[in-house]
């Protein structure tokens, strides 16, 4: 992993936390200090990390959380919506986005569709993101992880590269208890 100049010193720092004591991550030495103390020059906001109810209340809250970026000057471009990828979470985001009016595309449960330059907010998987960066991420589902065929630490790498993905704003939620979880809310 390399260190990453571009998101929040805040989003950098909080990922650092939760994959602390899981992964080796590289030491901040040779990057320039942030207020925070992470690799950004960029302060930034704190990541939301949220309890729901269920799945469509995880993307209920999501959506609003979406419209309020929308508000404070954020293009429906810049925002992406991640879930595991699991059929069931695609009628919850899909409905949730319908509800709020918000244009988006489904590319969860699609692996032949590729995000696109539209005005819309890209609805993919975890695996989707790795290469990709968007100032605002909403992540879904974590509660449904890890898979019985994955380890803590395959799952935790994943999410440390979907945290540093975002760019200016981080939403986590959740709505069943895991190991996963309990790393997310000790950092």
């Amino acid at each position: 992993m390399t260190i990453n100049e571009r998101n929040t010193g805040v989003i950098d720092a909080f990922a650092r936390r939760f994959a602390s004591g899981v992964l080796v991550v590289p030491p901040q030495a040779d990057a320039p200090a942030g207020p925070s103390g992470g690799s950004s020059a960029r302060h930034g906001v704190e990541p939301i990390v949220q309890q729901r109810v269920n799945a469509r209340d995880e993307a209920d809250a999501a959506a609003l959380w979406l419209l309020d970026q929308q508000r404070a000057g954020r293009a429906w471009r810049d925002m992406v919506v991640l879930a595991p990828g699991k059929r069931n979470w695609r009628d919850p985001i899909a409905q949730a986005l319908e509800r709020e009016g918000i244009p988006y595309r489904m590319l969860l449960g699609d692996p032949t569709m590729q995000p696109d330059a539209g005005d819309h907010v890209q609805v993919m998987t975890l695996h989707a993101v790795r290469e990709l960066e968007f100032p605002v991420i909403a992540v879904l589902g974590i509660g449904d992880l890890p898979w019985k065929s994955q380890t803590l630490e395959e799952v935790a790498r994943l999410l440390y590269v979907v945290m540093t993905r975002a760019t200016a704003a981080l939403l986590i939620s959740h709505s069943k208890p895991s190991t996963l979880v309990e790393r997310l809310l000790a950092a």
